[in-house]
């Protein structure tokens, strides 16, 4: 997001065209033959040359462009900053409802809108899974060079299911891994395979579709033709399938084959991990300061402050680069506290091992929420300024920059000679390619 670099040059035309059509008045005013051709030939040219500019460049960017991309990035960057400060999407403060306080270990839904729960521990020694069976890591790009048909057998839930597929030369090991995981997820049976990505290696993974410490959740692969269970990776087990195991409020341990349990009437809880402390469910508001959201508030604050920074020669956008500098630079202390650190310019990055640690002890949740409702704190003042942003973003651009919209602006005022062209020469000056309207 940035004002496009031919901005300037076409102000460079406007300027020049200003210049030779004040030339063109004082020649026409003081004798109307004397350097009216030379001048409008030069004004021809540069009328044409602008016209080829603008529209070449008009899918680049410009003024426009720039300015829907900043009332986008500002109103994001507004969403995250309410998210931090306990707001809902609206602004609004939201109703108590469950909520849990380790949601990365466990997650809480509510079934109905008056569903309510007394304050439980709960302690989640075992997520539930189902077997699965990760690949390696393979080059992605790495070439296959000969054509070669592959079948395989996975048993599931005591059937035997034969699959086949085939790869050209030229493909490469991604496109092995997928033709491979296709023709699992075309049989329908109880696993599922899919592809991921890590950097350019890529990895198949198979694995039963369901959670539990069940044998229809177990599986066996087998070559029959070729070796493409051996080429992935994917002939052994590395992770069991098993049941979920945790407790309530210190009880005895209880299992479940789902990750989905009762926790209360109306009230259910998503287990996503073990985990070692207890996790405290009751009734409140599930806070949005976490480190994903901090990252994110972050990203969008730089993405924007980054191109005031680029583009601060512009008057408005200057504007925009003292506003954000200078709530950033005056937090500066308090944000490296919670891990957020401020470079020269104003930028923002991420002390990770700070960022967890005041995310742990409360810190960082008190930073964003401590002053909320008010108009003093980063927190308010960053929602303030971003809510302007997108409110109004064509007020944080110059008005020469503006010009880039609406070129007819640029010029003001009557001006005799214009008038006498426009009226007079109008055929000769489009026959000439000059688009006179562009000025006028």
């Amino acid at each position: 997001m940035a004002i496009s670099t031919n901005y300037f040059t076409k102000m460079n035309y406007y300027n020049n065209s200003s210049s030779l059509l004040n030339g063109l008045n004082n020649s026409y005013s003081s004798n109307k033959a004397t350097g009216y051709s030379s001048v409008l030939n030069q004004l021809s040219r540069i009328g044409s040359a602008y016209y080829g500019v603008n529209k070449a460049e008009s899918s680049l960017g410009g003024a426009q462009e720039f300015i829907t991309s900043l009332k986008s990035a500002s109103e994001e960057l507004n969403q995250t900053m309410n998210a931090l400060r306990g707001f809902d999407a609206k602004g609004n403060t939201p109703k108590d409802t469950a909520v849990s306080s380790d949601v990365s270990s466990l997650s809480v839904k509510t079934l109905a809108a008056n569903a309510k729960i007394e304050d439980i521990s709960v302690k989640i020694d075992q997520a539930a899974s189902g077997q699965v069976n990760k690949g390696e890591s393979l080059d992605s790009g790495k070439k296959i060079y000969s054509e070669q048909n592959y079948k395989f057998e996975i048993e599931s839930q005591g059937i035997a299911h034969e699959i086949s597929f085939s790869v050209s030369a030229g493909d490469s090991q991604a496109d092995m891994q997928k033709k491979m995981a296709q023709a699992i997820n075309d049989k329908n049976i109880g696993v599922k395979a899919a592809v991921s990505a890590e950097g350019e290696k890529s990895v198949l993974t198979i694995e039963s579709k369901n959670t539990g410490d069940s044998d229809k959740n177990r599986f066996t692969v087998k070559d029959i033709t070729g070796d493409a269970l051996k080429k992935t990776g994917t002939s052994a087990v590395t992770q069991s399938a098993a049941d979920a195991k945790y407790s309530i409020n210190g009880g005895a341990q209880l299992t479940s084959a789902s990750n989905t349990i009762e926790l209360a009437k109306g009230v259910t809880g998503i287990i996503k991990k073990a985990s070692d402390k207890e996790i405290t469910v009751g009734m409140g508001r599930e806070s949005k300061v976490s480190a994903e959201n901090v990252k994110e508030m972050v990203k969008q604050f730089n993405a924007i402050l980054g191109n005031a920074v680029e583009n601060k020669a512009d008057t408005g956008l200057n504007r925009m680069f003292r506003q954000l500098k200078g709530i950033s630079t005056a937090y500066e202390a308090t944000l490296g506290n919670v891990g957020v650190n401020v470079d020269s310019e104003g930028l923002l990055s991420v002390n990770e091992a700070k960022l967890n640690s005041a995310l742990e002890d409360g810190r960082l949740e008190k930073f964003f929420t401590e002053n909320k409702g008010s108009s003093y704190g980063f927190s308010n003042r960053l929602a303030k300024i971003s809510s302007d942003i997108s409110k109004n973003p064509t007020s944080y651009v110059s008005q020469a920059a503006l010009s880039d919209l609406n070129p007819t602006s640029y010029f003001s005022g009557t001006n005799p000679t214009l008038n006498y062209l426009q009226a007079g020469r109008y055929n000769q000056i489009s026959n000439m390619g000059v688009l006179f309207d562009t000025y006028l």
